[in-house]
């Protein structure tokens, strides 16, 4: 199985666990569905907003 390691600052890492966490799943079965979507769907399985500096 491969790995894939991503940095993000703190705060947005607690951010996500907290969101991951109500959400009843791991951090990592997160990414693999987000993974997953977006090659099944060949796109970003969501709609990105905003400028490049709020991302």
């Amino acid at each position: 199985m491969g790995m894939i390691c991503v940095r993000v600052n703190d705060d947005t890492k607690k951010q996500f666990q907290d969101f991951c966490d109500e959400a009843g799943i791991s951090v990592s079965a997160a990414i693999t569905i987000f993974i997953k979507s977006s090659i099944r769907e060949n796109k970003l399985p969501f709609e990105v907003k905003g400028n490049g500096d709020s991302l």
